[in-house]
């Protein structure tokens, strides 16, 4: 038992956290490292206790395996997205996805998608408004 504790550990450890995939932030936006393609985020919202931007991700862009200690919360206003977390599920317009703290997860544009992305409380990793510090 206790080696099947230590592998697991040492498989979480490996895994990246959100910030490893930020490539570029402005004063209100940001550029996210992702596998092919682009994805761009605006913020509309970043205070203490929540986050919110808007987020553009082109077709057949990957988000690789990783978690956040907040909740996360997309909402998918155009296009279509697959999510991973122990099954891969779709979700187009209008559907809401909702990461629990810490779970393991992948995204992938199914085509050109726009969505809203909200992290409770506010992630380091989303993008600062204009009124704050970068």
């Amino acid at each position: 038992m206790n080696s099947n504790l230590e592998t697991l550990k040492s498989m979480t450890d490996k895994l990246p956290e959100l910030h490893n995939f930020v490539s570029k932030r402005g004063d209100k936006d940001i550029d996210y490292r992702v596998i092919g393609g682009v994805c761009h985020g605006v913020s509309l919202l970043n205070i203490p206790n929540i986050a919110i931007q808007d987020v553009f991700i082109s077709k057949d862009t990957v988000f690789p395996v990783h978690l956040h200690e907040e909740i996360e919360i997309l909402i998918v206003y155009e296009g279509m997205i697959t999510v991973e977390i122990q099954q891969i599920e779709t979700y187009m317009r209008g559907d809401i996805v909702k990461f629990k703290p810490n779970t393991l997860h992948t995204v992938r544009a199914v085509v050109d998608c726009h969505l809203i992305g909200i992290t409770i409380p506010s992630s380091p990793d989303y993008p600062k408004g204009e009124d704050e510090n970068a």
